[in-house]
Formats: structure tokens, C-alpha cells, sequence
């Protein structure tokens, strides 16, 4: 053989051996591709309940983490009921100071309208 005729030959080999090894890549792709949608219901399910859990609580202004820190600093123990109250005290208190600024006819709420 020529050769021209065996460089022909192991080009054509090679394009066999690519064409093989890119038809199960095609197939994975294709079984990637069905299994997208379930991930996608698996995070929107995991959305709703974080919806569902953060509006059971409210909408937190108070960092728990942070609160338990400042407790700890002065050697105490914090309640678990704690963090809710402060939450509730300080979104009463925004709440307030954001209706004064208004009368004022201001649309930023300032430290003394605390």
C-alpha cells in the first residue's frame, strides 16, 4: 500500500473512533436533559416551603445569630422566645419612625424620627 492510501486509513479510524466515542456522549445529554425538569420541581418545592417558612415567621429585621452573640458577651442565656420580641420591637419601631417622616413630608426616615 501507498502511503497515501495508510495516512487515509488511520484518518478514517480516527474519525470512526471519534464518531464512537461522541454517540454515548449524545445519549448522556439526552439523559441530562430529562433529569433538568425534576431538579427544577425539586427547587421550586424547596422554594415554596423557605416561602412558607419565612411567612410563618414574618419577615425577620433581627439577626438571631447576632442576638445570641450579644447575650453570650454578657454571660447570660438567651430565651427562645427572645429574638421574636426584639423582632417585633424594632419592626413597631421602623414602623413609627417611617409615618413621622412622612408627616414631615420627608421620604427618608432619619435617626431622630426614632
Amino acid at each position: 500500500m501507498s502511503p497515501a492510501k495508510k495516512a487515509a486509513k488511520k484518518t478514517a479510524k480516527k474519525a470512526g473512533k471519534k464518531a464512537a466515542k461522541k454517540a454515548p456522549a449524545k445519549k448522556t445529554a439526552k439523559k441530562a436533559a430529562k433529569k433538568a425538569p425534576a431538579r427544577k420541581k425539586t427547587a421550586k418545592k424547596a422554594a415554596k416551603k423557605t416561602a412558607k417558612k419565612a411567612g410563618e415567621r414574618g419577615s425577620a429585621v433581627v439577626v438571631t445569630s447576632k442576638v445570641r452573640a450579644a447575650i453570650a458577651g454578657q454571660g447570660l442565656r438567651m430565651d427562645s422566645r427572645l429574638v421574636e420580641a426584639i423582632n417585633q420591637r424594632v419592626t413597631e419601631m421602623l414602623r413609627a419612625a417611617g409615618s413621622r417622616a412622612r408627616e414631615n413630608r420627608r421620604g427618608t426616615v432619619r435617626p431622630h424620627d426614632l
